[in-house]
């Protein structure tokens, strides 16, 4: 993989006006682009074969994720590993019989290759915005014959496959908390062009609970989209009970909430634990072993506190349920001191936290647009990429890859960090 430079001149300032007018129009319903982070009109590469290596092996690891965490149902062995949360539990285990059907985002490290370190299972954010972003800045960027996703297409497919009819009701739902809605309006405008006749959107305290069902302006919900994580969803009063109920008479929820389990950090443990093996195939474990590095719960016996402390380079410790970078500590960025306490902090709890080998953490001279896009900057950055996966009962497929960029090593946007894509180059 490799970067794509060709920023240089006055001509670049021109595109990137037009970029940025094309994209609020498109990808910022509300907003209309007046919330903007940084975006690199500079792709990353991959060739042709690079890219199909990539989603080979993406394919094989999500399959496994997915076996393994089918398997929490019946073995005990894995409830243990996973330590899923109790307040969680009633609804993932009253998913059981459901499929694990939904949007998931991979985050990697692509240095000399790639290396999975987490699944976001829970609520991906930005789905449908990034379909819009990447869509635009493959249409503005010069001289690439590459293959972008039409992640619009990809979940109405999705959708279908499901069983969803284009009358049904679909509900796009947020908490009321969210400041930036594009996306869920987005989601409503992408869906209603692509033939589905009755689709609204609106925070979950909108909605009216009678007879056993949600309703939105008197209209009953079929489909609930959630655009938020469940940890923020249970804080609202009498809303679980209520969403239970709804499941039992028929409310499909995409994602659902036994996608849930995929989003643990400890089920990276579980993918590397041996004794889970027996339920994957050959292939399927020589890909963990290939893009995913080691990781190992801290009450695990393959690992201790001692060779945490004496080997802290090598190492990064963070909760089996973190949110938006939150409590990762990369014991190279540490002091001795930083890694000691965090290292005892976690061992008070050792079944929440992963001890996972640190990846190389790539970087390359970002070329950015700034000030109103009338200057040129460079920036040293590191990055990450981020796959979309989409989940059909019966099969996988690899959505855009979003670029993200940021000083720190702990990448996330939320924390200041920017965007870009990659993008596969055709045959």
């Amino acid at each position: 993989m490799h970067k794509y430079d060709w920023i240089k001149d006055e001509k670049s300032l021109d595109i990137d006006r037009n970029f940025w007018e094309k994209l609020s129009k498109e990808a910022y319903p509300i907003t209309k682009g007046e919330i903007r982070i940084p975006i690199s009109l500079e792709p990353f590469i991959l060739e042709a074969k690079e890219y199909k290596d990539l989603e080979k092996d993406i394919t094989l690891v999500t399959n496994a994720a997915r076996k393994i965490a089918e398997a929490y149902y019946i073995d005990p062995a894995i409830k243990d590993v996973l330590s899923i949360d109790e307040k969680e539990k009633e609804l993932i285990d009253l998913a059981e019989k459901q499929n694990f059907v939904g949007v998931m985002r991979i985050d990697l490290f692509y240095a000399d290759r790639p290396r999975i370190v987490e699944i976001n299972s829970d609520y991906p954010d930005g789905f449908f915005m990034h379909d819009v972003t990447a869509k635009a800045l493959s249409e503005f960027t010069p001289n690439l014959n590459i293959n972008t996703k039409n992640h619009s297409e990809i979940f109405t497919k999705l959708l279908k496959s499901e069983g969803v009819t284009e009358n049904m009701h679909i509900f796009i739902g947020y908490d009321e908390e969210r400041t930036f809605v594009d996306e869920f309006h987005l989601t409503k405008n992408k869906l209603t062009k692509l033939g589905w006749k009755n689709v609204s959107v609106g925070t979950f305290k909108d909605l009216i609970f009678k007879k056993g069902s949600f309703y939105f302006n008197d209209l009953k919900i079929d489909v609930l989209r959630r655009g938020s994580e469940l940890s923020k969803i249970r804080t609202i009063p009498d809303f679980i009970p209520r969403l239970i109920e709804a499941e039992k008479n028929g409310l499909l929820v995409i994602n659902n909430f036994k996608m849930r389990l995929l989003g643990y950090k400890s089920l990276l443990a579980a993918l590397w634990d041996e004794r889970f093996h027996k339920y994957l195939t050959s292939d399927e474990i020589d890909s963990i072993k290939k893009i995913l590095p080691e990781t190992y719960k801290l009450d695990s016996v393959k690992i201790n506190k001692e060779i945490l402390l004496n080997n802290k380079n090598i190492w990064v410790i963070k909760p089996i349920d973190l949110t938006e970078g939150a409590d990762v500590f990369v014991g190279e960025a540490c002091t001795p001191d930083e890694w000691s306490i965090a290292l005892s902090r976690a061992y008070t709890n050792p079944q929440k936290w992963i001890a996972q080998h640190k990846v190389e953490i790539p970087s390359a001279i970002f070329n950015i647009i700034e000030n109103n896009h009338s200057e040129i900057s460079s920036h040293s950055r590191r990055f990450d990429c981020n796959p979309h996966i989409i989940l059909f009962k019966d099969k996988v497929e690899l959505g855009n890859i979003l670029v993200r960029f940021s000083e720190s090593q702990i990448l996330n946007v939320a924390k200041g960090g920017g965007i870009t894509y990659a993008f596969p180059l055709k045959d």
